[in-house]
C-alpha cells in the first residue's frame, strides 16, 4: 500500500472539485510545505472568468507525501446564487466518480456546516478504500464571501489523520478571505 499512497493522494485533489478566486490568493503556508500555483480554474459561473489555486503539500521525511491541500478562489457575478450544500454534493460526485474508475470506495458524509478562514462554509469528510481497507480521508469544504467562492480540500493517509489534524485546522483557521 505505500506505493499506492502518493498515487490516490494526485487522484484526491484532481477529481472534479470546484475552485475559487478573489484579488489575489494570498496564503502564508507553514514551513516544511512545497507550494505550487496550479492552471487557473474557469467560471461555471461567468464566461472569461478564471480563477486561481494553489497547491501545498507536506513531506515526510522519507520524501513520500504527508498531506496535500489545495485552496481555490473563483469570483462570481454580482448577484450570483450559489448553494453550497449542492455545490458540495457536485464535488462529492465528482470524486466518488473519479475514484470508482480506478477502483477504489469513496465512501462520504453528507455536507456539514463548519467555517473556512472564519467565514461559513459545509464540509464533507471522505474515506477512500482499496479491496476494503480504509487508504486514504479526503475532505472537501466550500466557502462564499461577498463576491467569491472559496475551495479547500485536503488528503492523508488514513494513519496520518490524527497527527496532522491539529496543524490542518490552524490551517483552516488561519485562511483571511478579507
Amino acid at each position: 500500500m505505500p506505493k499506492l499512497v502518493p498515487t490516490l493522494l494526485s487522484l484526491c485533489l484532481l477529481g472534479g472539485v470546484l475552485s475559487a478566486r478573489a484579488g489575489g490568493l494570498q496564503v502564508v503556508w507553514p514551513a516544511g510545505w512545497e507550494v505550487s500555483e496550479m492552471p487557473a480554474p474557469r467560471s461555471p459561473f461567468e464566461d472569461g472568468v478564471t480563477g486561481e489555486r494553489q497547491q501545498a503539500v507536506k513531506l515526510q521525511a522519507d520524501g513520500s507525501q504527508a498531506l496535500v491541500l489545495e485552496l481555490t478562489r473563483m469570483p462570481l457575478a454580482a448577484g450570483a446564487a450559489v448553494n453550497l450544500e449542492n455545490l458540495l454534493k457536485e464535488m462529492r460526485k465528482g470524486l466518488q466518480l473519479g475514484f470508482a474508475r480506478s477502483g477504489l470506495l469513496a465512501s462520504c458524509s453528507k455536507p456539514q456546516a463548519t467555517t473556512l478562514g472564519h467565514i461559513a462554509a459545509h464540509e464533507v469528510r471522505c474515506t477512500i478504500s482499496q479491496q476494503g481497507n480504509p487508504a486514504l480521508k479526503q475532505t472537501l469544504l466550500a466557502a462564499r464571501g461577498s463576491d467569491t467562492i472559496y475551495s479547500l480540500t485536503y488528503a492523508m493517509p488514513v494513519e496520518r489523520e490524527n497527527e496532522v489534524a491539529g496543524e490542518v485546522q490552524a490551517l483552516r483557521d488561519s485562511l483571511d478571505f478579507n
